[in-house]
């Protein structure tokens, strides 16, 4: 894929939702591209949380229905920084697009998953062979979460060939489960503990491996040397957040409530996104190397090349 076939996925994107605050021109303010799960509202926990404010930094953040076209906005001009995952910045990296993650989100751990394989509570899929000929709804398609879900079925029998993928956002992930639009769906918090219609069939990210980058914070190599200093400031912000909301889910769960409509009270039973305070090669590239595996990246990408020093 060339940089301009990538970039072409905008115009599709912008006929589909429209974003009026990404749209005008700004000029002392950091538009920031976010979506609706716990592991990606890193940038909301910092600026409500007032650590933002604290180290001068004015920001504008744009809620997007996933991470894919808050990358593809961001690669076309209209956003500075945005949200993604490895697979989608190394798709990003082989379409010529020069950007990076510059700080880290949120990291996958095998003892604190928080994301599943959810089916209808009384369907017919009790196991991973069952989903051979039925479809999936997922946030993003070549995307670290149906690399994961390729594994998680190859792992438990299953022909990752004769399962059918659908993009959906998460918030009509369990209803179309119930409708039997999809017959399954990959979940993350804070919908799926919200989820009363659905069971867990499996982990699909714990087939990728046990520790790796869940999501990262990403930006344009030419926006973070034109604005060296700012993007610096920026990283700093990220990690003390992160730090600070991996103690501090009381506070946490009343920000992330606000944008996903999901009780404040249900979001602090539910187990909370882990955040990296540091950006590591070595938990970037199984991802890199999965994604690969199973044709989500056309040509194999280092770890190395998807980071930016700021």
């Amino acid at each position: 894929m060339k940089r301009r076939d990538y970039l072409a996925g905008i115009a599709a994107a912008s006929t589909a939702v429209f974003f009026p605050a990404v749209i005008r021109a700004q000029t002392n303010t950091v538009r920031i591209g976010s979506a609706y799960n716990d592991a990606y509202a890193l940038s909301y926990f910092a600026r409500d949380a007032g650590f933002f404010k604290q180290a001068g930094i004015d920001v504008d953040i744009q809620l997007f229905p996933n991470t894919q076209t808050s990358l593809q906005v961001m690669a076309a001009g209209s956003l500075d920084v945005a949200v993604a995952d490895a697979v989608q910045i190394g798709n990003a990296v082989n379409s010529g697009v020069e950007a990076g993650f510059f700080a880290p989100s949120a990291i996958y751990t095998s003892a604190v998953p928080t994301t599943y394989i959810c089916v209808a509570k009384d369907g017919p899929v009790k196991t991973a062979k069952d989903l051979e000929g039925r479809t999936i709804g997922v946030v993003a398609l070549h995307s670290l979460m149906t690399v994961g879900l390729e594994q998680y079925l190859k792992d438990n029998g299953a022909d990752p060939a004769k399962v059918k993928q659908v993009e959906l956002n998460f918030p009509v992930m369990e209803a179309a489960v119930v409708r039997g639009t999809v017959d399954a769906v990959i979940l993350a918090e804070p919908f799926l503990s919200a989820a009363t219609e659905t069971r867990v069939l499996g982990d699909p990210l714990g087939a990728i491996s046990k520790n790796f980058l869940l999501s990262g914070q990403i930006a344009m190599r030419k926006w973070t040397v034109d604005n060296h200093e700012l993007a610096g400031k920026l990283a700093k912000v990220y990690a003390g957040t992160a730090a600070w909301a991996n103690s501090h889910h009381d506070e946490t769960a009343a920000f992330l409530s606000t944008y996903s409509n999901v009780p404040a009270a249900k979001i602090r039973a539910m187990r909370r996104a882990t955040f990296g305070t540091s950006l590591r090669a070595a938990e970037v590239q199984p991802v890199l190397d999965m994604a690969f595996k199973y044709s989500s990246l056309q040509k194999a990408v280092r770890a190395q090349d998807t980071l930016i020093t700021v």
